[in-house]
Protein backbone atom coordinates (compact mmCIF):
# COMPACT_ATOMS: atom_id res chain seq x y z
CA UNK A 1 0.00 0.00 0.00
CA UNK A 2 2.97 2.37 0.46
CA UNK A 3 4.64 1.82 -2.90
CA UNK A 4 8.26 0.87 -3.63
CA UNK A 5 9.74 3.86 -1.74
CA UNK A 6 8.98 2.14 1.57
CA UNK A 7 11.98 -0.21 1.11
CA UNK A 8 14.33 2.78 1.24
CA UNK A 9 12.53 4.20 4.30
CA UNK A 10 12.59 0.85 6.11
CA UNK A 11 16.36 0.64 5.60
CA UNK A 12 16.66 4.23 6.84
CA UNK A 13 14.58 3.43 9.94
CA UNK A 14 16.52 0.23 10.68
CA UNK A 15 19.70 2.29 10.76
CA UNK A 16 18.30 5.34 12.57
CA UNK A 17 15.99 3.68 15.09
CA UNK A 18 17.58 0.29 15.72
CA UNK A 19 21.19 1.16 15.07
CA UNK A 20 21.59 -1.59 12.47
CA UNK A 21 24.37 -0.63 10.07
CA UNK A 22 23.05 -0.05 6.55
CA UNK A 23 25.43 0.90 3.74
CA UNK A 24 23.69 3.39 1.45
CA UNK A 25 26.79 3.99 -0.70
CA UNK A 26 25.93 4.05 -4.39
CA UNK A 27 22.18 3.99 -3.73
CA UNK A 28 21.48 7.39 -5.29
CA UNK A 29 20.01 5.72 -8.36
CA UNK A 30 17.37 4.09 -6.16
CA UNK A 31 15.94 7.38 -4.92
CA UNK A 32 12.28 7.59 -5.75
CA UNK A 33 10.27 10.10 -7.75
CA UNK A 34 10.14 13.17 -5.52
CA UNK A 35 13.76 13.25 -4.29
CA UNK A 36 15.02 12.29 -7.77
CA UNK A 37 13.04 15.16 -9.34
CA UNK A 38 14.31 17.50 -6.60
CA UNK A 39 17.89 16.46 -7.38
CA UNK A 40 17.26 17.30 -11.04
CA UNK A 41 15.86 20.69 -9.98
CA UNK A 42 19.04 21.35 -7.97
CA UNK A 43 21.20 20.27 -10.94
CA UNK A 44 19.32 22.55 -13.33
CA UNK A 45 19.53 25.47 -10.92
CA UNK A 46 23.24 25.05 -10.16
CA UNK A 47 24.13 24.89 -13.86
CA UNK A 48 21.52 27.45 -15.01
CA UNK A 49 19.80 24.92 -17.28
CA UNK A 50 16.27 25.18 -18.66
CA UNK A 51 13.45 23.62 -16.64
CA UNK A 52 13.02 20.78 -19.14
CA UNK A 53 16.72 19.85 -19.31
CA UNK A 54 17.36 16.12 -18.82
CA UNK A 55 20.77 14.60 -18.14
CA UNK A 56 22.34 12.11 -20.52
CA UNK A 57 23.32 9.90 -17.58
CA UNK A 58 20.92 10.28 -14.65
CA UNK A 59 23.13 8.38 -12.19
CA UNK A 60 26.00 10.85 -12.70
CA UNK A 61 23.73 13.80 -11.90
CA UNK A 62 22.20 12.09 -8.86
CA UNK A 63 25.64 11.16 -7.50
CA UNK A 64 26.88 14.72 -8.11
CA UNK A 65 23.93 16.40 -6.39
CA UNK A 66 24.15 14.04 -3.41
CA UNK A 67 27.91 14.63 -3.11
CA UNK A 68 27.40 18.39 -3.33
CA UNK A 69 24.68 18.35 -0.64
CA UNK A 70 26.75 16.11 1.63
CA UNK A 71 29.57 18.63 1.31
CA UNK A 72 27.18 21.53 2.02
CA UNK A 73 25.92 19.79 5.18
CA UNK A 74 29.26 18.28 6.24
CA UNK A 75 29.11 19.84 9.71
CA UNK A 76 25.66 18.47 10.52
CA UNK A 77 25.08 15.24 12.42
CA UNK A 78 22.37 12.71 11.60
CA UNK A 79 19.49 12.35 14.02
CA UNK A 80 18.49 10.71 16.23
CA UNK A 81 21.87 9.61 17.64
CA UNK A 82 23.97 12.47 16.19
CA UNK A 83 26.95 10.08 16.13
CA UNK A 84 27.66 10.35 12.40
CA UNK A 85 27.50 12.88 9.64
CA UNK A 86 24.60 13.08 7.24
CA UNK A 87 24.33 10.39 4.60
CA UNK A 88 22.32 9.61 1.52
CA UNK A 89 19.28 8.73 3.61
CA UNK A 90 19.16 12.24 5.08
CA UNK A 91 19.87 13.88 1.72
CA UNK A 92 16.97 11.91 0.24
CA UNK A 93 14.67 13.35 2.92
CA UNK A 94 16.06 16.87 2.48
CA UNK A 95 15.43 16.69 -1.28
CA UNK A 96 11.93 15.32 -0.80
CA UNK A 97 10.89 17.96 1.73
CA UNK A 98 12.57 20.78 -0.21
CA UNK A 99 10.69 19.90 -3.39
CA UNK A 100 7.42 19.82 -1.48
CA UNK A 101 8.25 23.19 0.09
CA UNK A 102 9.13 24.77 -3.25
CA UNK A 103 5.84 23.44 -4.63
CA UNK A 104 3.90 25.07 -1.80
CA UNK A 105 2.94 21.81 -0.07
CA UNK A 106 5.33 21.81 2.87
CA UNK A 107 5.64 25.04 4.87
CA UNK A 108 8.69 25.64 7.05
CA UNK A 109 8.14 24.20 10.52
CA UNK A 110 5.47 21.80 9.26
CA UNK A 111 6.67 18.75 11.18
CA UNK A 112 7.23 20.66 14.41
CA UNK A 113 3.76 22.18 14.22
CA UNK A 114 2.18 18.79 13.49
CA UNK A 115 4.09 17.14 16.36
CA UNK A 116 2.98 19.90 18.72
CA UNK A 117 -0.65 19.52 17.65
CA UNK A 118 -0.53 15.70 17.89
CA UNK A 119 1.07 15.75 21.34
CA UNK A 120 -1.36 18.29 22.80
CA UNK A 121 -4.05 15.84 24.02
CA UNK A 122 -1.44 13.33 25.21
CA UNK A 123 0.58 15.92 27.11
CA UNK A 124 -2.36 16.29 29.52
CA UNK A 125 -2.18 12.64 30.58
CA UNK A 126 1.40 11.53 29.87
CA UNK A 127 4.50 13.09 31.40
CA UNK A 128 6.73 11.88 28.55
CA UNK A 129 4.46 13.48 25.94
CA UNK A 130 4.38 16.71 27.97
CA UNK A 131 8.19 16.80 28.22
CA UNK A 132 8.59 16.04 24.51
CA UNK A 133 6.12 18.79 23.60
CA UNK A 134 7.86 21.28 25.90
CA UNK A 135 11.21 20.50 24.25
CA UNK A 136 9.96 21.35 20.75
CA UNK A 137 11.13 24.63 19.21
CA UNK A 138 8.72 27.56 19.25
CA UNK A 139 5.79 27.37 16.85
CA UNK A 140 6.79 28.20 13.30
CA UNK A 141 4.81 30.89 11.53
Amino acid sequence: MFGPWIAFKVADMLEACLGWPVDFAGSEVFMFDTPREAALMVWRDRFKLPARARPRVLSVVLEGVVAWLLDEFKGAKAPPSFRRGLGLQEVETILCKWKSHVGGHYPLGNDTNEFRHGLEPWAKVCETAARFRAALPKEAA
